[in-house]
Protein backbone atom coordinates (compact mmCIF):
# COMPACT_ATOMS: atom_id res chain seq x y z
CA UNK A 1 0.00 0.00 0.00
CA UNK A 2 0.77 3.80 -0.37
CA UNK A 3 1.20 4.10 3.48
CA UNK A 4 3.41 1.04 3.70
CA UNK A 5 5.28 1.76 1.12
CA UNK A 6 5.91 5.70 2.32
CA UNK A 7 7.05 4.47 6.10
CA UNK A 8 9.67 2.31 4.33
CA UNK A 9 10.95 4.65 1.77
CA UNK A 10 10.69 7.90 2.97
CA UNK A 11 7.96 10.65 1.62
CA UNK A 12 9.17 11.89 -1.30
CA UNK A 13 7.55 10.95 -4.52
CA UNK A 14 7.09 12.34 -8.12
CA UNK A 15 4.49 13.52 -9.97
CA UNK A 16 3.32 16.99 -8.44
CA UNK A 17 -0.05 17.75 -7.99
CA UNK A 18 -1.51 15.91 -10.14
CA UNK A 19 0.25 12.41 -8.94
CA UNK A 20 -1.11 13.31 -5.37
CA UNK A 21 -4.38 13.47 -6.21
CA UNK A 22 -4.43 10.04 -8.39
CA UNK A 23 -3.12 8.77 -5.06
CA UNK A 24 -5.85 10.37 -3.09
CA UNK A 25 -8.24 9.54 -5.31
CA UNK A 26 -6.78 5.82 -5.16
CA UNK A 27 -6.89 5.37 -1.79
CA UNK A 28 -10.49 6.61 -0.85
CA UNK A 29 -12.20 5.04 -3.42
CA UNK A 30 -15.79 4.57 -2.26
CA UNK A 31 -15.12 6.75 0.80
CA UNK A 32 -16.87 10.05 1.24
CA UNK A 33 -14.95 12.89 0.11
CA UNK A 34 -15.13 16.74 1.08
CA UNK A 35 -13.51 19.62 -0.87
CA UNK A 36 -12.73 22.34 1.15
CA UNK A 37 -12.24 24.62 -1.85
CA UNK A 38 -8.67 25.64 -3.03
CA UNK A 39 -7.60 22.28 -4.01
CA UNK A 40 -7.89 21.19 -0.18
CA UNK A 41 -10.28 17.41 0.23
CA UNK A 42 -10.18 15.41 2.79
CA UNK A 43 -11.75 11.55 3.38
CA UNK A 44 -12.04 9.11 6.11
CA UNK A 45 -11.59 5.75 5.25
CA UNK A 46 -13.48 2.50 6.65
CA UNK A 47 -11.36 2.08 9.09
CA UNK A 48 -11.23 5.67 10.99
CA UNK A 49 -8.16 7.03 8.92
CA UNK A 50 -8.37 10.56 7.29
CA UNK A 51 -6.63 11.10 4.40
CA UNK A 52 -6.01 14.58 3.34
CA UNK A 53 -4.79 16.10 0.12
CA UNK A 54 -3.27 19.42 -0.65
CA UNK A 55 -1.96 21.83 -3.21
CA UNK A 56 0.66 23.52 -1.35
CA UNK A 57 2.51 22.67 1.96
CA UNK A 58 4.48 24.36 4.33
CA UNK A 59 7.37 23.58 2.22
CA UNK A 60 5.47 24.56 -1.35
CA UNK A 61 4.91 21.13 -2.04
CA UNK A 62 1.79 19.06 -2.78
CA UNK A 63 0.72 16.91 -0.01
CA UNK A 64 -0.51 13.81 0.85
CA UNK A 65 -1.02 13.08 4.37
CA UNK A 66 -2.47 9.92 6.05
CA UNK A 67 -3.67 10.11 9.40
CA UNK A 68 -4.41 6.33 10.81
CA UNK A 69 -6.30 5.80 14.03
CA UNK A 70 -3.34 4.57 15.65
CA UNK A 71 0.48 5.07 14.46
CA UNK A 72 1.89 7.85 13.63
CA UNK A 73 0.91 10.49 10.45
CA UNK A 74 2.22 10.13 7.17
CA UNK A 75 3.15 12.86 4.75
CA UNK A 76 4.02 12.48 1.54
CA UNK A 77 5.28 15.45 -0.76
CA UNK A 78 5.53 15.20 -4.21
CA UNK A 79 8.22 16.98 -6.47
Amino acid sequence: SLLACARKNGSEKKGGVEQANKDFDAMTRGSKIEDRGGGLRTAELPDGSKVIVRPNSTGGKPTLEIQPLSGKTVKIRYE
